[in-house]
């Protein structure tokens, strides 16, 4: 993928990105906001298209995607 791009995130106000491909713990998620490059280490296998959070979410808050 284009500058090893693994994730997409839709909108710069989610807060959750997709899995284009299956990451696994320790891996780090590459996904693209505007013309920037963002990365988040991932702390739990997560299957190709599932969703994964990119920033701290708590229990009542709400998801962007």
């Amino acid at each position: 993928m284009n500058d090893n791009i693994n994730s997409l995130i839709v909108d710069k106000k989610d807060n959750v990105a997709v899995a284009m491909v299956e990451l696994n713990t320790g891996d780090t998620a590459v996904y693209k906001i505007g013309d920037e490059l963002k990365k988040v280490t991932i702390v739990d296998n997560i299957p190709v298209y599932h969703k994964f959070s990119v920033s701290n979410i708590s229990e009542g808050d709400k998801i962007y995607k």
